[in-house]
């Protein structure tokens, strides 16, 4: 697949639905957000959080299994001369921070021309999992590509053409950063209650599945029902992800037919995203 070699802004991303569930069999549409991102500036500050040197250390280290090695010298050449990644992106609010990063880093540092979507998220897997232990490398491709994916059961579809209909959703800032790992642990745990489980494969993969369609067809009646739905499942049985402040917000929104609120990411704080009716 074709790279441009010219790419100066590399963006957050949001998934907008199929959070959690997609490990479990589920869809999931991610879509990069312009609002947010990077690029690679001279004598800029490094990354928060990040240690350059055992960062190259990692690099180094599964370099020779990436499809695509990184040219290492040059990056720690280039890090010595005051090249940094400038991002914008919260950290610790869902948005990929990490996943901009790493997809700058292939970006400058590897040829990734004529691989293969799954070749380029393998890669940067592993490159992005030095942050996160583990990684799907599905937030760095959505940053690489500039394009809306489509994921589940094994199989990616690229939206390279992003409906309009996106301009009705809203990130909401919570003003707390979240624990990403105690979220998806909390929502693994849920997922081996036999009731829990049941809820989510009978009813809330079909609302995430329907959410998803009316996105894509840009469906604005079927859209809003759909997603009335989604948030209304996620207040009652996703509460524990939902900041306890917000709580009357979502109820509220239901209530009245304003905008629905749905979590954004792993929950627990960072961003809700708000759909407008």
């Amino acid at each position: 697949m074709n790279i441009s070699a010219s790419r100066d802004w590399f963006p957050a991303k949001v998934i907008l639905f199929g959070e959690h569930t997609v490990v479990y069999g589920g869809k999931a549409l991610s879509i990069p957000t312009h609002q947010y991102g990077g690029r690679w500036q001279q004598g800029a500050d490094q990354p928060s959080g990040t240690d350059l040197f055992s960062f190259i250390t990692y690099l180094e280290n599964i370099n020779t299994s990436l499809s695509r090695p990184l040219d290492i010298r040059r990056l720690s050449t280039e890090l010595t001369d005051g090249w940094a990644f400038s991002s914008n992106i919260p950290i610790g609010y869902g948005l990929g921070s990490s996943g901009a990063y790493c997809a700058a880093i292939y970006h400058r540092y590897s040829d990734a021309q004529e691989l293969s979507l799954s070749e380029m998220k393998s890669d940067l897997a592993q490159i992005e999992s030095y942050f996160h232990g583990s990684s799907s490398g599905l937030d760095p491709l959505v940053s690489l590509l500039n394009c809306g994916i489509l994921s589940g059961q094994g199989d990616l579809q690229l939206i390279e053409n992003i409906p309009e209909i996106e301009q009705g959703f809203k990130l909401i800032d919570t003003g707390r950063p979240r624990d990403g790992q105690a979220m998806i642990k909390w929502f693994a745990s849920q997922w081996e209650q036999y009731d829990f489980r049941r809820q989510i494969e009978s009813n809330y993969l079909p609302l995430v599945n329907h959410c998803i369609d009316a996105f894509l067809d840009s469906d604005t009646v079927a859209l809003n029902d759909a997603f009335r739905d989604l948030s209304y499942f996620q207040l009652i049985h996703f509460n524990y992800l939902i900041p306890i402040p917000f709580i009357r917000s979502w109820e509220d929104a239901l209530m009245q037919n304003t905008g629905y609120y749905k979590i954004c990411g792993a929950g627990g704080g960072g961003y809700l995203l708000r759909y407008y009716v």
